[in-house]
C-alpha cells in the first residue's frame, strides 16, 4: 500500500480444516468425483499425479471425511425432508465392504420427489427400515414386497401407513413366467394396459378419475384371470410363483386405484439406486462401515440434488462454506425452495418493469 507502505494480501478461502492445507473446493471435487461420477480416488490420484500434483489416496480420502463432518447435520434434515411427503419408496441394495467374514452389506434407501436418503447397515434385517422410517406415523410406503417390509402390515404401530406394493414386479414375475408358459402373455397385455391409464392423465389431480374409469375394471380381469389359473400349477414353477406373488400382495397391489398420491410401481427406488450400483461398478467396495456411511451421505445428498434441480458440486459447496462459517445448514428440497422463490420475485419484478417501460 502506498499510503501505509504494508503488504495487503486478499482474504485466502476457507479451508476445509482450520489450519489445514487444502481447500473445501477441492474437497467437494474430490467427493462429487467419487460419489457423482464414481471416479474411484485411486484415479483421481493418477490424474493428479499426471497433473504435477501428489496427493496420496489416503489424503484424498480424508478430505471426504472432513466434508462429511462439516454436512453431517445434513444427513438427518433430508431424512426428514423425505419423510414429510405423503408417501415414499423403500428398497435395498447389496455392495460389498471388508470384513473378515467376507459377508455383503446392503445399502438401503428411501426416496420420492423431495429426495432420496440412503443408510449402510450390514444386514438386510427389517429392522433398518423401521429405523429409517421413525417418525413417519401417517401416509403411504411402496415396496418390492421382500418380506423385511411386513412390519408395515403386521405391527399395529404402523396402522396409520398404508403398504403399497410394485407392479413393475408383478409382470416381472409373469415375463419371467412366459418363458415356459405363453398363458402367462395375457397377464402381462393386462398389466401394460394399466400403464397406458397412467400416461392418460397430465396432472395428479386427474389421475384418480382416470384410474376409476379405467384401471379397476382392468385390475378386476386381471384379478378373475389369476383366480382361474390359481391352483393349475406347481408352487415351484415360475407360473405359480407369479400367481403366488400376485395373490399375496393383492391388497396392496389395489391401493393406487382410489388414491392418486400412492404410484403404481417402486421404479423410483429401482432408480435412485442406479448411483451406488454404478459404483459398485468402478470400485471392489466399502473398507469399513465408516468408509459405507461416508458415502451413503454423499449419495444422499448427491441424488437429493437431482431431484430438486440442483447442481450438487454447488450446493455442497455452497453448504460445507456456511457449515464452516458457523452458519445455518438447509436441505436441499428446502434451499431448492427457496431459490425458486427468490428466482419468480425476481421474474415477476422484471416483467413489471417490461410492462411499465412499454406503456
Amino acid at each position: 500500500c502506498k499510503c501505509c507502505n504494508n503488504i495487503i494480501t486478499a482474504k485466502g478461502g476457507v479451508k476445509l480444516t482450520p489450519g489445514g492445507e487444502y481447500s473445501i473446493q477441492l474437497a467437494t471435487q474430490i467427493a462429487c468425483d467419487k460419489f457423482e461420477d464414481h471416479l474411484p480416488l485411486e484415479r483421481q490420484h493418477k490424474q493428479m499425479k499426471r497433473a504435477g500434483i501428489n496427493v496420496d489416496v489416503k489424503t484424498l480420502y480424508g478430505q471426504t471425511e472432513h466434508l462429511y463432518n462439516l454436512l453431517f447435520p445434513l444427513n438427518e434434515m433430508i431424512r426428514k425432508e423425505v419423510l414429510s411427503e405423503k408417501w415414499l419408496h423403500i428398497d435395498e441394495s447389496p455392495i460389498d465392504f471388508y470384513n473378515p467374514k467376507k459377508s455383503k452389506g446392503y445399502i438401503w434407501s428411501m426416496s420420492n420427489p423431495r429426495g432420496a436418503y440412503y443408510q449402510f447397515e450390514p444386514t438386510r434385517s427389517g429392522t433398518v427400515a423401521q429405523e429409517m422410517i421413525t417418525g413417519y406415523n401417517r401416509g403411504c410406503v411402496v415396496s418390492d414386497g421382500y418380506s423385511g417390509y411386513n412390519f408395515l402390515d403386521n405391527d399395529e404401530r404402523y396402522k396409520m401407513i398404508n403398504h403399497a406394493f410394485c407392479w413393475a414386479h408383478v409382470r416381472r414375475k409373469f415375463y419371467e413366467a412366459m418363458a415356459h408358459d405363453e398363458k402367462a402373455e395375457l397377464a402381462i397385455d393386462l398389466i401394460d394396459k394399466l400403464y397406458e391409464v397412467e400416461h392418460m392423465a397430465t396432472e395428479i389431480h386427474q389421475l384418480k378419475e382416470v384410474r376409476l374409469d379405467n384401471s379397476v375394471s382392468i385390475v378386476q380381469e386381471i384379478d378373475k384371470w389369476i383366480e382361474s389359473m390359481d391352483g393349475k400349477y406347481l408352487d415351484s414353477s415360475s407360473m405359480g410363483k407369479a400367481i403366488n406373488y400376485y395373490i399375496n400382495r393383492k391388497s396392496g397391489l389395489h391401493l393406487f386405484l382410489y388414491d392418486e398420491t400412492i404410484p403404481i410401481d417402486n421404479n423410483m427406488a429401482e432408480r435412485k439406486q442406479r448411483c451406488p450400483v454404478m459404483g459398485r461398478k468402478n470400485f471392489n467396495c466399502f473398507k469399513s462401515i465408516n468408509g459405507a456411511d461416508v458415502g451413503t451421505f454423499f449419495y444422499s445428498i448427491i441424488e437429493s440434488c437431482k431431484s430438486n434441480g440442483l447442481n450438487p458440486r454447488s450446493y455442497i459447496n455452497e453448504m460445507a462454506h456456511r457449515s464452516a462459517n458457523k452458519e445455518k445448514l438447509i436441505g436441499p428440497f428446502e434451499y431448492a425452495k427457496i431459490l425458486n422463490e427468490k428466482l419468480s420475485i425476481q421474474i415477476s419484478k422484471e416483467i413489471s418493469e417490461l410492462l411499465k417501460s412499454s406503456d
